[in-house]
């Protein structure tokens, strides 16, 4: 999706809303796009194509548009929004918030748009996560969780997991650390392996290769006080219920070798 049409489109958005909606009126507006995102992805007709594609960039240009990337939004909790089909997840400070819907544009390989709503001491910004230059769209995943923690040095690191649906068999899920800084969302290394500090881990694996009662899929996940990492374990295509462990030193997550 080219960028500049996107910011055109959101200009657009912005003046024809304007800064006079409520939450309200926000959480109703996300909730009939996604409506209408939904009624196209089963409508048969020759202009299908075309009118879901553009009725996901219609919500894509909502959501990054002035008079919705205010702190009010990013607060609120846009019952309606999430009941028809979007996916919010916000930090326990309450200063970034993840976005993802289903944009039923991918098939059985399930295309989810993210967009990320932040503030910091030169107020909010909305940035659009999806990679735009992957030929045939960026299907990145849908996100399942966000945590935090403060580093040694003051600088708080957050910490989104994310699940995709590559196919009807084909899963992966991903934890990806971020910073902001002067307006930025910034990759944050912070996973410390034997050889490498990276700002994301992901594995994929075969769904029908392993068999877990349903709801029951070992998944990333923190110990209840955050100071552990659990990464599941994947062998060849099968998904297992086994954990690489992270322990945080108060910088980053160590990977320790020799856990149980």
């Amino acid at each position: 999706m080219n960028k500049l049409f996107i910011a055109l489109l959101s200009l657009i958005v912005f003046n024809a809303v304007g800064y006079g909606q409520s939450v309200s009126q926000v959480d109703n507006t996300v909730a009939k796009y996604l409506n209408a995102i939904r009624n196209w992805s089963t409508d048969t007709s020759y202009a299908q194509a075309d009118s879901l594609d553009a009725a996901n960039t219609r919500l894509l240009a909502y959501l990054t548009s002035v008079p919705v990337a205010r702190e009010a939004i990013l607060q609120a909790d846009l019952t309606k929004a999430k009941k028809s089909g979007l996916v919010a997840v916000t930090s326990s400070d309450s200063k970034i918030r993840f976005y993802s819907w289903d944009t039923y544009l991918g098939g059985t390989m399930h295309m989810f748009y993210n967009v990320a709503q932040f503030k910091d001491a030169n107020g909010m910004h909305t940035i659009f996560l999806n990679d735009t230059t992957v030929d045939g769209g960026d299907y990145a995943g849908i996100y399942t969780g966000l945590i935090s923690v403060t580093n040694a040095a003051g600088k708080v690191v957050y910490m989104v997991t994310r699940y995709s649906i590559g196919s009807t068999k084909d899963r992966g899920e991903t934890i990806a650390a971020y910073t902001i800084y002067n307006g930025q969302l910034l990759k944050q290394p912070i996973f410390k392996t034997t050889k490498k500090l990276l700002d994301l881990i992901e594995y994929g694996y075969d769904s029908f290769a392993a068999a877990f009662p349903k709801g029951e899929y070992p998944a990333i996940h923190f110990s209840k006080d955050n100071k552990t990492l659990y990464i599941p374990i994947v062998i060849g295509e099968k998904l297992t219920n086994h954990y690489l462990t992270y322990k945080y030193d108060g910088n980053n997550y160590v990977f320790e070798k020799n856990a149980k």
